[in-house]
């Protein structure tokens, strides 16, 4: 006779508890990483192509300014009153290059000039009125000379000065215009009780420009 053993009791069941969700493949914390990846993404962006789009403007304009050709005709300064603008171009280029640019009267050359090596330079000379020590009017050119930028150069401003036209007395300003046999050289005429009068400029080895009156 086979003794019986006394069932044993059913172990209780065993809950199957499901792994836990590591901390990346959560669906909140996912989708935040990936908004803080866009939000990078963007800010990068923005302060990469603020400056990138600055300097595109600036060579544009500079380009522009370059090519400038000007009519020597075109009276700036009359009877004691400047009739002449500030050409748009060179004031958009300026307020890049220098910001917030500058207080020019009124443009009387503009446009691109080579040293005797052959670097070419930017040269704009300005329209000045004032009073001499006498208490006179005065009539003055002032200029810029800037070395031009390229896409991985910044422009540099290599002279920035003012010549007063002596003797004065002077009635009318002509506009300059470049010498086409000579890259170096341009003009602008002035006129004294109806005498004109040439005034030569020379851009020079040293950034510089010389200016005489004939």
């Amino acid at each position: 006779m086979v003794a019986c053993s006394p069932r044993m009791a059913d172990a209780p069941a065993q809950l199957d508890y499901a792994q836990p969700v590591s901390w990346h493949h959560r669906k909140g914390v996912r989708r935040g990483i990936v908004a803080a990846m866009v939000l990078l993404g963007v800010l990068g962006s923005v302060k990469f192509l603020a400056p990138a789009w600055h300097h595109v403007r600036l060579l544009y304009y500079q380009g522009r300014c370059l090519g400038h050709e000007e009519n020597g005709s075109r009276v700036v300064f009359d009877g004691g009153k400047v009739v002449g603008k500030v050409d748009r171009d060179w004031d958009r280029f300026y307020s890049l290059f220098s910001p917030p640019g500058g207080q020019f009267t009124a443009t009387v050359f503009l446009g691109e000039l080579k040293r005797a090596d052959g670097e070419r330079r930017l040269v704009s000379v300005d329209l000045a009125v004032g009073k001499d020590l006498s208490g006179a009017s005065a009539v003055s050119l002032d200029y810029h000379v800037i070395k031009p930028g390229g896409v991985w150069e910044q422009a540099v401003l290599c002279s920035d000065r003012w010549w007063t036209i002596p003797e004065g007395g002077v009635t009318k300003v002509y506009a300059g215009e470049r010498d086409a046999g000579d890259a170096s050289h341009f003009t602008i005429v002035v006129e004294r009780s109806g005498e004109k009068q040439v005034i030569d400029g020379w851009l020079r080895a040293d950034g510089t420009v010389l200016l005489e009156g004939r």
